[in-house]
């Protein structure tokens, strides 16, 4: 199941517009950084170098 959404990703990725993996990729940093907030890490450490 993840490797057939996997390759269903990297279809999109090859044939959709940049505009959509920009969202896509917006999206990953929102999740990323609520999962940080959530933890109670008022700071990326990892993510600002």
């Amino acid at each position: 199941m993840r490797t057939q959404f996997m390759d269903v990703v990297r279809e999109a990725m090859g044939s959709w517009p940049a505009t959509f993996r920009l969202c896509l990729i917006l999206v990953v940093a929102a999740t990323i950084t609520m999962y940080y907030y959530l933890m109670g890490v008022p700071d990326l450490p990892g993510l600002m170098r």
